[in-house]
């Protein structure tokens, strides 16, 4: 006799509880109650009804066309979510199903969707400024450093930035590479994303190294122009918007005007720097000679 039948002969004939037969048995009472009431029978698995797809064709077509909808408005921010789509999907098409099936929904939808172009909004040293003059000599240095920092542990910080500041202050570009290769040497174990960083980019970064001393300086030292950048960003934090780039422009321009009455100090040793300067950029420094 198998246990189904056992167990229904135990409950119906002689009597047992269903605690004692699960006692009796060593197995789950729940199994004795289902079997005494005949819900499984062994070897009979249970239907079960599943509901139909509540992703019809007419959900996805309506999905898709909220979509159509965002991109004729031409707005960058996204107008229809999934949240929104759902509640839209109840109120006009009497959705039932769960919110979540619908986010899932709209994920695989824009997963299928064309990859739309973009413009880069960053780009790598000196590639912009060649694209607007054709030719340009870029430092980033200062914030090459600054940058650096980012991957290093607090304590660390001060002998880092000393360790580096070696590198972009040596007399010339042997002895920077020579400078580069000792901090590889004490810290490249430690901090590896450092020195891929300045040998990537060392093409840029030692531009500066056919210069003389005193325009070294001016190059790394940008303490001029981020105070002139904070002067700009003053006098339009305030404002969240500006009725054409017009009045942008003017704004930022009579705020230049007024950096430019407090630029009263002479740079030192600023004849020997502009004679330097007229050698090296001749074309660029004559119209402003007088």
């Amino acid at each position: 006799m198998d246990q189904y039948e056992r167990i229904r002969n135990l409950y119906a004939i002689e009597g047992l509880s269903q605690r004692q037969i699960a006692r009796m048995l060593g197995i789950s009472r729940h199994t004795v109650a289902r079997y005494c009431t005949g819900e499984n029978l062994p070897g009979v698995r249970k239907q079960i009804n599943r509901q139909p797809n509540v992703i019809t064709p007419e959900i996805i077509a309506f999905i898709e066309q909220c979509f159509r909808e965002d991109a004729e408005l031409g707005k960058s921010k996204q107008r229809h979510t999934a949240h929104r789509i759902y509640t839209r999907l109840c109120e006009e098409k009497g959705f039932t199903g769960g919110k979540s099936t619908i986010r899932r929904a709209v994920h695989e939808i824009k997963e299928k969707m064309p990859a739309k172009a973009s413009v880069p909004l960053h780009f790598a040293p000196a590639e912009a400024a060649q694209v607007d003059w054709g030719e340009a000599t870029v430092f980033i240095s200062g914030h090459k450093v600054r940058n650096s920092i980012r991957y290093v542990s607090y304590k660390d910080v001060k002998k880092i930035t000393a360790a580096l500041k070696t590198i972009y202050t040596a007399s010339s570009e042997p002895a920077a590479c020579e400078e580069l290769n000792q901090f590889e040497a004490a810290w490249g174990d430690k901090y590896p994303l450092i020195v891929r960083s300045w040998r990537n980019n060392w093409a840029e970064i030692s531009t500066f190294f056919k210069y003389p001393p005193k325009i070294r300086k001016i190059i790394y030292t940008t303490n001029m122009i981020e105070s002139y950048h904070r002067q700009l960003r003053k006098v339009t934090k305030g404002k969240s918007i500006f009725p054409t780039d017009e009045a942008l422009l003017k704004m930022l321009y009579m705020a230049t005007q007024d950096v430019l009455r407090k630029w009263t100090g002479r740079v030192q040793n600023w004849g020997q720097i502009l004679l330097q300067l007229s050698i090296f950029f001749p074309d660029k420094v004559k119209a402003h000679l007088r």
